[in-house]
C-alpha cells in the first residue's frame, strides 16, 4: 500500500447528461443530472484511495454547506483531509455537461471533444484559489508521510510549486497531471517551467500535451506524432511521459523509448473523470514497483472500466475489481 500526498481542486460538480452537445445560442434539455463532489485534485486522490493507497489530500474550501457536503464525501471515501483549509470564499463548482456516446466506441480515457460527441466542463475555483505556499508548508508532515505527490493544474500554481519542490527536497516523486491545458501566460512564466522540470512524470491527454509545446492543438493526432511529442516533452525535464489519446490508448516515453498502449474496447457510458482515473491507476502502479509500460497497462484498463460506468466517481474501480477482471 502506498501512501500518495494529493493537492488539487474539490468542489461540487453539476453533470448533465445530454443527447449531443449544443451549438452555441441553444437550450438542450438534459437527460438525466447527477450533482457530486468532483475537481481533478478529488477525482484522483478518490479514485487512488478505491485502489487501495492511503491518500492525504490538500484542498482549499469554502466555509459552506458545500463544503461540508466535500468533507463528508472524502471522509467516506477514506481520503485524508487533516491539511485542507476553509476559507472565506464559495467552494468550487463545476459543470460538465455529456453528450451520448455510439454505443461501439471504445476508450482508455477522455482527450477531448470530437464532432458531436464527448464532454463540455466549465470550473469555478472558487475557494481553491486561495491555496499559498503557507499552506502546503504547513503540510510538511504529510510530505514527509508520503511516497509521492501528486499535482493538477486547477491549483494555484504557487501551491504547485512549493509543493514539488518540497517533495523533490526530501527525494520523493513528483507526478504532474498538467490539466487543464496551461495558457500561453502560464507557458511563458518561469515557475511554470520550473514545475515541469521538478516532474518525475507527466500524463497529458493528446491536446494538453501539444500546448505544453507551445503548438497550436489539432484533434486526432497520427501515433507517430504523439510519440514524436512524448520524446519532445522529455526535454522539458520529466523522466516518463505518457499522453492519453483515447480510443488510440496511450503513449509512453522513457529513456527514450516510446511505446504505444492500445485502448480496450468497451462500451462506453460515459467518459467523464476518465483521465483522472487513469492518472491514478498509473500512480498506484508505479509506486508499486511496476515499470512504466505495466503501470500503463494497468491505467489503461482501470480507465476502461471507469468509462464502461456512469458517474464520475461512481465509475472509479477498486483493486480488487481490476485483478477480476485480469483474470476472469
Amino acid at each position: 500500500m502506498s501512501r500518495v500526498y494529493v493537492l488539487g481542486l474539490c468542489g461540487v460538480g453539476y453533470l448533465f447528461n445530454l443527447p449531443r452537445l449544443p451549438v452555441v445560442g441553444e437550450t438542450l434539455q438534459a437527460e438525466h443530472v447527477t450533482i457530486e463532489p468532483g475537481g481533478k485534485g478529488a477525482n484522483q486522490a478518490v479514485a487512488l484511495a478505491r485502489l487501495g493507497n492511503q491518500v492525504e489530500f490538500v484542498t482549499a474550501l469554502g466555509r459552506d454547506t458545500n463544503g461540508d457536503a466535500c468533507l463528508n464525501f472524502l471522509a467516506h471515501e477514506h481520503v485524508g483531509t487533516q491539511y485542507c483549509v476553509r476559507v472565506d470564499a464559495p467552494t468550487a463548482l463545476g459543470v460538465v455537461a455529456t453528450a451520448a456516446t455510439p454505443s461501439d466506441a471504445s476508450s482508455s480515457c477522455r482527450s477531448g471533444v470530437s464532432g458531436s460527441n464527448g464532454n463540455l466542463v466549465i470550473v469555478y475555483p472558487g475557494a481553491v484559489s486561495a491555496l499559498r505556499a503557507e499552506h502546503v508548508l504547513a503540510s510538511a508532515l504529510a510530505l514527509d508521510w508520503a511516497d509521492a505527490v501528486l499535482l493538477q493544474l486547477e491549483a494555484p500554481l504557487e501551491a504547485n510549486l512549493t509543493a514539488a519542490r518540497e517533495a523533490t527536497r526530501r527525494g520523493k516523486p513528483v507526478f504532474l497531471n498538467p490539466a487543464p491545458a496551461p495558457t500561453y501566460e502560464k507557458l511563458a512564466d518561469p515557475r511554470f517551467r520550473e514545475l515541469l522540470s521538478l516532474a518525475t512524470l507527466i500524463t497529458p491527454n493528446a491536446v494538453e500535451a501539444q500546448q505544453l509545446l507551445g503548438i497550436p492543438p489539432v484533434p486526432d493526432l497520427p501515433l507517430s506524432r504523439a510519440a514524436d511529442l512524448a520524446s519532445a516533452l522529455t526535454t522539458l525535464g520529466p523522466r516518463q511521459v505518457v499522453i492519453t489519446l483515447g480510443a488510440q490508448g496511450a503513449i509512453a516515453c522513457e529513456g527514450g523509448r516510446v511505446c504505444h498502449v492500445p485502448a480496450q474496447p468497451v462500451r462506453v457510458v460515459d467518459t467523464t473523470g476518465a483521465g483522472d482515473c487513469f492518472t491514478a491507476a498509473l500512480t498506484s502502479e508505479i509506486l508499486n514497483g511496476k515499470p512504466l509500460l505495466a503501470a500503463v497497462e494497468y491505467a489503461v484498463r482501470a480507465a476502461a472500466i471507469s468509462v464502461s460506468r456512469a458517474g464520475v466517481m461512481a465509475s472509479f474501480p477498486t483493486a480488487t475489481e481490476l485483478v477480476e477482471q485480469q483474470t476472469g
